[in-house]
């Protein structure tokens, strides 16, 4: 692979120390960060001298591979290596660019949707050169007024964010800005089966089942009764499938008759003609749950995915589902101990841990003259039931929306038990905020990974490497997404006194 590092639109790749060299690229809205050294030696061997200067456009191209990073060179120290002048820079990645412009008069109302208010919101950089509508999704048909008065981009986005209930967006190496759905990975609603029939379909023998799902005292399930005859289903339909992508499909099952329980998906089109039905289940002992996984790709001409728990045509008997998921590969490429080489590679030095050491998922929060209670229900989900409570003192908070801010804030932290770990690859391409499906087969592992943090190296001649560190929450995906990526809504539900 060929790499190339340009400073203000000249070549430098010649200059480059590539033991100093290092870009890392953060997800959650922080800014990307290329620290890098260049050795000028023109009073040495005559060649053109090195011009550096603040602000200069730095871009690392990796040719076929794209832009792997794209910035404002920030900070610069020179400094004397006998005749040689060494550079040693900071460059900002173009989300530095959110930050260099303040929208006097931004007062917006009328109907209108979010794509409208980013369209509004990045226009007010363009001659910085940022695009502000090839790759923003609408997420909100319709917002409220909203008054973007006195703040720089990066925070009227935030507002905009906030208000409609969450948003990520970044900034690309082209100068592109990104507005898109945290969640979107995820396509099961109420995937842990919280809070009664939401998003599903019941038949006449299916029902929500108190303190039957795997975590016990407090958790649910999705309980469907065969009566032997003809097939008793739940349903849901996932729309937004990508054809040809990748998907994550896996659930908790249980039945009380050996291989009754089973997990149908019926990928099909807008029409709703079925392209294909894959099956999960169908092999489990009586009495026990077990989880069962698969890796799909969605096939051609799909649009949408009806999923359906139930059992084998005519059982009898009772099944039970929870803890559902159906992720969607956003990632340039996934991970296995079996690589093909296109749509998975091998990772070096791979790691996993899970930490729970400090738990909460009940919150008591107490203000200036107003306290009040806040519970995590995926959390409580996930540890079968426990409520795991901790108090807040803060004189700041003086409404419920403060205890509401308080209580997210310490969940997204501690609410679910945290995956992390962190892999080598020379295959680049991948992007921080982005979910990758990971297959281990010596450990009969397959999740969908986080992607946190992407470190680029550079190990030799036209050598790149890729270091990345992962994580989520366990468990609740449907949480992780929205914790993980800082929204406004941060799955929290208000406890009556």
């Amino acid at each position: 692979m060929s790499y190339a590092v340009r400073l203000g639109g000249v070549d430098v790749t010649a200059q480059l120390d590539r033991e100093s060299a290092e870009v890392e690229l953060q997800a959650g809205g922080r800014m990307g960060l290329f620290r890098f050294s260049l050795r000028g030696e023109s009073a040495i061997d005559g060649s053109a001298p090195l011009v550096v200067r603040e602000r200069a456009e730095v871009v690392l191209d990796a040719g076929p591979d794209g832009w792997l990073f794209g910035g404002q060179l920030a900070h610069v120290t020179a400094s004397l290596d006998g005749g040689a002048v060494v550079y040693a820079c900071l460059a900002q990645s173009f989300d530095c660019i959110l930050d260099q412009r303040v929208i006097e008069a931004g007062a917006q109302s009328g109907p209108r949707s979010d794509w409208d208010d980013v369209a509004f919101i990045g226009g007010f950089a363009a001659d910085l050169g940022l695009g502000a509508d090839a790759y923003v999704e609408t997420l909100a048909a319709s917002v409220p007024d909203l008054d973007y008065s006195g703040r720089t981009l990066r925070s009227a986005l935030d507002l905009l964010a906030t208000t409609i209930g969450g948003a990520a967006y970044w900034v690309d190496p082209g100068k592109e800005l990104h507005w898109t759905d945290p969640a979107k990975a995820q396509r099961v609603a109420n995937a842990t089966i919280a809070g009664g029939a939401t998003s599903w379909t019941l038949d006449g023998s299916a029902a929500i089942g108190a303190d039957s799902g795997p975590g016990g005292t407090g958790d649910a399930a999705l309980v469907t009764t065969g009566t032997g005859a003809g097939r008793h289903e739940t349903t849901q339909t996932a729309t937004g499938i990508s054809a040809g992508r990748r998907y994550l499909l896996a659930a908790d099952l249980w039945n009380s008759v050996a291989g009754a329980a089973t997990l149908r998906i019926d990928w099909q089109r807008s029409s709703g003609a079925s392209q294909r039905i894959d099956v999960l289940g169908g092999d489990l002992a009586a009495g026990a749950w077990a989880r069962r996984s698969a890796v799909l790709t969605a096939p051609s001409l799909t649009t949408k995915a009806v999923l359906r728990l139930g059992g084998a045509d005519g059982f009898s008997g009772t099944v039970r589902h929870d803890n559902l998921a159906l992720v969607r590969e956003d990632a340039a490429f996934g991970l296995s101990t079996t690589p093909d080489g296109v749509a998975t590679v091998a990772p070096s030095g791979w790691r996993r841990a899970s930490d729970a050491a400090a738990p909460i998922n009940r919150l008591l929060v107490r203000g200036d003259g107003i306290s009040g209670w806040r519970e995590h229900p995926g959390s409580i989900a996930a540890y079968g039931g426990q409520r795991f409570e901790a108090v807040l003192d803060d004189a700041r908070v003086t409404d419920a929306a403060g205890i509401d801010s308080r209580a997210r804030w310490v969940f997204d932290r501690h609410a679910l038990p945290t995956r992390s770990g962190r892999y080598r690859t020379a295959r680049p391409g991948l992007r921080p905020g982005t979910w990758q499906i990971v297959e281990v087969e010596p450990l009969g592992l397959r999740s969908a990974e986080w992607v946190a943090t992407v470190r680029i190296t550079f190990a030799g001649a036209g050598v790149l490497m890729t270091e990345v560190e992962y994580g989520a929450p366990e468990d609740d995906l449907a949480a992780a997404v929205v914790a993980l990526a800082r929204s406004a809504v941060g799955g929290t539900v208000d406890v009556p006194a």
